[in-house]
């Protein structure tokens, strides 16, 4: 009686992790378990955008969006016997912006900093910087009643949920208008000409002009001139001076 004894050879493969999510410039480490079968193994490996290779585990560094997909690898024993398993990855990409990345406002108005995000996995995180030591955690974000101490640079850093992270920034300038009107005291004779003279400082040009005065006196001119003066001049002359922002002084 003769006899003979048959193994049959059986690899079972599988990758960790069997799914990742990766932020974009980060590295993505894949490993082939294999948990029967005879050693040694061989490993081949194909993945998105012509990748191979023969390691174990796999490392793929300063990831991008190309390298988004399915990983498979194909395990050999020493006795040729085969099995094979994959992975997915994901790249993901954070963008953000700030609008308006330049805002213009005037002292004591409200600036308004809104940050867009787009890419990545919701819920996001908040975190904005800024001039004289400002700090704030929400979106959009808001300043009430501005000051000149709020002009500057406001960064934003947003965060997703894989703690993937995208950067953007916006410029703020806040105008004061300052007005002085000389001379500040006029004293002129009955017939003669009043010439008063609007001097803004600060703000951004071009100025507009708005005069008031006695005898319903009104002009948008600078200066403002006043031919063959009477009685009826005499008295206080205000003018209100607004700037390109919509920032006003008097």
């Amino acid at each position: 009686v003769a006899s003979s004894v048959v193994t049959v050879d059986i690899v079972s493969v599988n990758v960790v992790p069997s799914t990742t999510t990766a932020c974009i410039g980060s590295s993505v480490t894949l490993t082939a378990n294999v948990t029967s079968g005879a050693a040694p193994y061989s490993y081949s490996w194909v993945g998105p955008n012509g990748f191979t290779s023969t390691d174990n585990p796999i490392t793929i560094s300063n990831v991008s969006l190309s390298n988004s997909g399915t990983y498979s690898v194909i395990v050999t024993d020493s006795n040729n016997c085969t099995g094979m398993s994959s992975s997915d990855v994901n790249i993901s990409q954070l963008s953000v912006s700030v609008s308006p990345s330049l805002e213009s406002v005037c002292v004591g108005s409200t600036i308004t900093l809104t940050a867009n995000v787009s890419g990545g996995t919701t819920p996001y995180s908040y975190q904005w910087t800024g001039p004289n030591g400002f700090t704030s955690t929400v979106n959009p974000l808001v300043i009430n009643n501005a000051t000149l101490s709020n002009a500057g640079t406001y960064q934003l850093t947003v965060t997703d949920i894989n703690g993937c992270s995208g950067v953007s920034s916006a410029t703020v300038n806040v105008g004061q208008l300052n007005v002085l009107v000389s001379p500040a005291m006029e004293a002129v004779c009955i017939g003669s000409t009043i010439t008063l003279t609007a001097n803004p400082t600060g703000g951004v040009a071009p100025y507009t002009y708005q005069w008031s005065g006695p005898n319903g006196f009104i002009s948008t001119s600078n200066p403002a001139i006043i031919n063959n003066a009477t009685l009826l001049d005499s008295g206080a002359y205000y003018v209100v001076v607004t700037d390109a922002n919509g920032c006003s002084g008097s």
